[in-house]
């Protein structure tokens, strides 16, 4: 009989979540409304504590109420501490138009993960088995490792 160690399970799943990163360049929008691309892997390993990965659609009418809440949520958040402590990252699962995902994106003030990294986002649902599933929201921290699967 295997033994299965959980602490490896997840330290291969955090690894396979970093990876998924790697080359990708989330959309974020300055203050001012300039639109920026930065690197997915500097951002993740290096600004903030806790990332929420947010599995959405802007056509689905919970998506848009959550995307509101987690607005609110975030800048609480990062309003009681003093330092910066959580960030949404908005993963599209749709095929609407990058217009319609970016104006969505604007409602969370997070980052966007690019809608042309379909396979990258594919790929990310599948390791967190969030396939279809919106709204959804998964925590994670500059690690990658998952520290909530369903924060909705």
């Amino acid at each position: 009989m295997v033994e299965i160690n959980k602490a490896d399970v997840e330290s291969s799943l955090s690894a396979d979540i970093k990876r998924v990163f790697k080359g990708v360049k989330f959309i974020h929008k300055r203050p001012g409304g300039a639109e920026e691309q930065v690197d997915a892997e500097k951002i993740i390993m290096n600004t903030y504590k806790k990332f929420g990965l947010f599995f959405c659609a802007p056509w689905s009418a919970p998506c848009c109420i959550w995307a509101n809440i987690l607005q609110t949520l975030q800048k609480e958040y990062n309003h009681s501490y003093t330092h910066q402590t959580f960030k949404i990252i908005c993963v599209p699962l749709t095929d609407e138009s990058d217009i319609e995902i970016k104006g969505f994106n604007d409602l969370i003030d997070g980052y966007l993960f690019p809608p042309t990294s379909k396979y990258n986002i594919s790929h990310l649902c599948g390791l967190l088995n969030k396939t279809n599933e919106m709204p959804k929201l998964v925590i994670i921290d500059k690690n990658c490792n998952v520290l909530k699967e369903d924060g909705l």
